[in-house]
């Protein structure tokens, strides 16, 4: 696509569409719209069309959502949400505290609930034992009347609010669900600022601003999703109008020429081109229970041997910050001039020395989900193997896997080789987002399979503590201790470039990586 998009940079005209009062725009569609059932990535269309009692707004901040007004005891362990009067679902029913039960009862439900239930709502009293089977509710979770519930914690948690912005916490209604079926969700009844009025699966997803919405209503009056599989020529798609935005290319020498101010680059181009930062990891696990990365040293060996610099401008053309550390920029506790472990050979070949496979040459299996259609490698891929060849000597072989396997698979803490390439994007602003969900030894979110007990208190520590400075002193503490024991290499946060229609005014970033549609607007 990099060749098809530079062209056109070259005709006159190319990137500025025509208005229109519908926002096209691509998403990868998930294979279900019931917030219980995800993971992450189908943000757009659950924020959309759902809500739940907190949420952030198009500034950032955090702010009471479905909820009025929010109490919180003196020992920061009970929770009272108190609902707005006029919040209905769309089709027109009120929503009550007795929904907000039955919403966090269902998405803790072990037969049917959500697989991070779990991670996200542990601390929430009986969710341990409503999800093994022990309890036929969550007891922490009740309506003390048609418009108040109240939450109970087991501890102090200082993320809460925020993790009740994730889809599993979303409202639903529950006879839509009862007589829906299993897929209920194609016609769901939310409470959002849109409703889902047409769903062609890998195809096309319609969203009709909702006239009974409870906060300021939409600035849009309608929003197409595309799936990008669906659409052959995605450049022609927008430089025809049918789409608002286009992914630009990742390509070096592309991004390069593009970017570069002696560039031949139209006007209406440079004015249509728009970044992105993600509050995204992309990262390297590293197999800790087989030869050769059962030794810190050769982990740590691996973390000196790849220039992250280099990977970002020669295999993804400055589309990422070089990481050199967990926490991504914006973060609490996040340290700019912070690198673990820079970029050195000479360092990295004297840790393999201090290891017990000194003087071995071994064999690695890098596992990644980037392959480019001919079957070779992707560019992040090739340029990594490379590294690993080339700085320590060792032998790299190549398997591939969906993106999808390779969580599954390292969910399961069955890592499917010795270097796997995988990634964490944001859900909420907060340090225990990165730092507890991926690396306490009691998340299933723990990707790499880590367990350390010291950093699990640091970790418990940070979360419960009120003074928010010590807090990020912990999280900080934790993620050192982290790094010293290398399980993992990280490598960039993500950067997306894109060319954006100039009619779209408005089109802010929420923290899980998706577009605030309900604060989009066209000019």
């Amino acid at each position: 696509m990099a060749a098809v998009i530079l062209t056109a940079c070259a005709s006159p005209g190319v990137g500025t569409p025509a208005a229109s009062p519908t926002l096209n725009l691509l998403a990868s569609f998930p294979t279900s719209l019931d917030p219980a059932q995800d993971s992450g990535g189908a943000g757009m269309f659950l924020d959309s069309i759902y809500s739940g009692l907190e949420r952030y707004n198009a500034e950032g901040d955090l702010v009471p959502d479905l909820a009025q007004q929010v109490t919180v005891s003196a020992d920061r362990t009970v929770y009272t949400f108190v609902l707005r009067p006029h919040a209905t679902f769309h089709n027109g029913d009120p929503v009550t505290a007795q929904d907000v039960v039955y919403s966090i009862n269902r998405a803790c439900d072990p037969a049917h609930g959500s697989p991070v239930a779990g991670d996200y709502l542990g601390d929430l009293q009986g969710v341990k034992e409503r999800r093994t089977g022990q309890a036929t509710s969550v007891g922490g979770v009740v309506a003390l009347n048609p418009s108040t519930v109240q939450f109970t914690l087991t501890q102090p948690d200082n993320a809460f609010l925020a993790k009740l912005t994730f889809p599993i916490t979303y409202v639903l209604d529950q006879r839509t669900v009862d007589s829906g079926g299993a897929n209920w969700w194609q016609h769901p009844n939310g409470s959002g600022p849109y409703r889902l009025t047409e769903w062609q699966p890998q195809r096309e997803a319609t969203l009709e601003r909702y006239p009974g919405y409870y906060g300021p209503a939409p600035r849009l009056a309608k929003v197409v999703l595309h799936d990008p599989t669906a659409i052959d020529d995605l450049s022609a798609a927008y430089t025809q109008g049918n789409l608002a935005m286009l992914p630009m290319p990742p390509t070096a020498q592309d991004m390069a020429a593009f970017l570069s101010p002696q560039a031949n680059v139209p006007p209406a181009i440079r004015q249509a081109f728009h970044v992105y930062d993600l509050p995204s990891l992309q990262y390297l696990v590293l197999n800790r229970n087989a030869p050769p990365f059962d030794d810190v040293n050769v982990r740590r060996a691996l973390n000196l041997a790849i220039d992250k610099g280099l990977l970002v401008t020669t295999a993804l053309g400055g589309d990422g910050w070089p990481a050199g550390d967990i926490l991504p920029p914006e973060f609490p506790g996040y340290e700019r001039d912070l690198a673990a472990y820079p970029f050195n050979v000479t360092a990295a070949k004297a840790a393999l020395a201090a290891s017990r496979y000194a003087g071995t040459t071994p064999t690695v299996t890098l596992v990644s989900g980037e392959r480019l259609a001919n079957g070779q490698p992707g560019p992040m891929t090739s340029t990594l193997a490379t590294m690993i060849q080339q700085n320590l000597g060792w032998h790299v072989s190549l398997t591939y896997l969906d993106d999808s396997a390779i969580t599954a698979d390292l969910m399961k803490q069955q890592a499917p080789g010795n270097v796997v390439l995988t990634g964490w994007q944001a859900d909420y602003t907060d340090p225990s987002d990165f730092l507890d969900l991926l690396f306490h030894s009691g998340r299933s979110t723990n990707l790499a399979s880590y367990n350390n007990p010291a950093v699990d208190r640091l970790l418990d520590q940070a979360e419960q503590t009120p003074d928010p400075h010590q807090s990020v002193a912990l999280y900080r503490q934790a993620q050192a201790a982290i790094m010293r024991d290398a399980p993992i290499v990280p490598l960039f946060y993500e950067r997306d470039f894109v060319l954006l229609d100039p009619h779209v005014t408005s089109l802010p970033l929420l923290p899980d990586g998706s577009f605030d549609l309900r604060d989009a607007a066209m000019g």
